[in-house]
């Protein structure tokens, strides 16, 4: 398993491997295989596509409300934090 967190570090991760010593091997030989990684424009737009949709999945109507009612209150808890006087309950949580 691999993942790249948001401010850009990586990981990679071996769990019970019963090979360690060759995972080992394969995750040293991976800056030599970047330093010489070479792609065409369509491979490149293929694992920008393949990377997006595994960030940007559709959601159905159910998630869709939940993100948008989560998103409405980050608004309200952000607009509180402008105003000069304490947020009411009315208002957004402060």
């Amino acid at each position: 398993m691999s993942g790249i967190g948001r401010s850009g570090e990586g990981y990679f991760v071996s769990y019970r491997d019963p090979e360690v010593k060759k995972s080992d091997d394969i995750y040293l030989g991976i800056p030599a295989y970047l330093e010489n990684f070479e792609a065409d424009e369509r491979t490149m737009t293929k694992y920008v596509i393949g990377t997006i949709s595994d960030i940007d999945t559709p959601l159905n109507p159910s998630l869709q409300g939940r993100d948008a009612e989560e998103g409405a209150r980050g608004d309200l808890k952000r607009d509180c934090g402008r105003h000069p006087r304490p947020c009411t309950d009315h208002e957004g949580d402060p």
